[in-house]
């Protein structure tokens, strides 16, 4: 499958989370530098950095595929040839790998004998770490409009858990049983994380019943405050009644909480708190290709 072929995947799924769209935007990249052998080098200057703008726009409410177009332009100033950048995107690929993987084992630690757990939508390393934890009960919201929370559910029954399925409404009703309360993130700033529609009246409840809500989330899906306003949440893609075609809608696919919400976020080196956040994301760079698309697009 051609980079173009792959970016259309990107764009057209609404399904997968920002992690396994991760790993198709590194597919793409991988794809598209194979492409590049046979054209001359101005060319391939110009297909590559007009391949990392497309990938931003690709899925722009999934920050990870902004911090990949982001590094992907560093990749080039740096590498010397397109051998060395295929090396360079490859251990890019093995370093978020790895990442992933600290940040299930970071919460597994943190959350060991936790035994009736809340989780909402579907994060794969929310999953992964439930999975670890092997608790007694766990509660999936279904998570309107794309029912993601089946999914999740479904995977974890695969694995022999008990899991209690509750449409998104009536979570207050489970709130009193459960210990702990995990969601993803798909983008993070200094000022909170974006996750799936439904995330911050979740906080809300959870906060009203005093059980707290952590984020499971890699540092990679973190935005600096120059590339944050690239981040474009996008609307639920529902069907709108013909009846009511003349109303005005707010179907957001994504919500934002802000962390004071939040019990803390849990990355691939444990626990961050705001301030270990605003360090991670001060320390970031944005290439200038990104600050010049963030300007056409202010």
């Amino acid at each position: 499958m051609g980079a173009d072929d792959l970016l259309k995947r990107i764009q057209n799924n609404r399904t997968l989370g920002a992690s396994q769209i991760l790993r198709l935007g590194l597919r793409a990249a991988r794809a598209l530098i194979k492409e590049l052998y046979p054209l001359p080098e101005n060319q391939r200057y110009i297909r590559f950095r007009a391949f990392t703008l497309e990938l931003a726009s690709a899925r722009p409410s999934m920050a990870p595929l902004l911090r990949l177009a982001n590094d992907l332009n560093f990749l080039w100033d740096e590498a010397e040839n397109l051998k060395a950048l295929e090396q360079a995107l490859n251990e890019l690929k093995r370093f978020l790998e790895a990442q992933r993987q600290r940040v299930v084992e970071s919460a597994a630690e943190l959350f060991a004998g936790k035994r009736r757990i809340l989780v909402h939508s579907w994060s794969s390393s929310v999953v992964d770490t439930v999975l670890r934890l092997q608790p007694f009960q766990v509660f999936c919201t279904e998570s309107f409009p794309g029912l993601e929370g089946r999914r999740t559910a479904r995977k974890l029954l695969e694995h022999r858990i008990a899991v209690t399925v509750v449409t998104d409404p009536a979570v207050p009703e489970v709130l009193s049983e459960v210990e702990l309360v995990l969601v993803g993130a798909d983008a993070f700033t200094t000022e909170g994380f974006y996750n799936k529609v439904g995330t911050h009246l979740l906080a809300v409840a959870a906060q009203a019943f005093r059980v707290p809500l952590w984020v499971i989330s890699e540092s990679y899906k973190g935005l600096p405050r120059d590339l944050a306003p690239l981040y474009q949440p996008e609307e639920a893609p529902f069907r709108i009644p013909s009846a009511l075609q003349e109303a005005t809608w707010i179907r957001p696919l994504f919500d934002f909480t802000p962390w004071h919400q939040a019990k803390g976020l849990v990355a691939e080196g444990g626990i961050l708190g705001i301030q270990g956040i605003q360090q991670l994301l001060e320390s970031l760079q944005v290439h200038p290709i990104l600050e010049a698309y963030r300007e056409v697009l202010i």
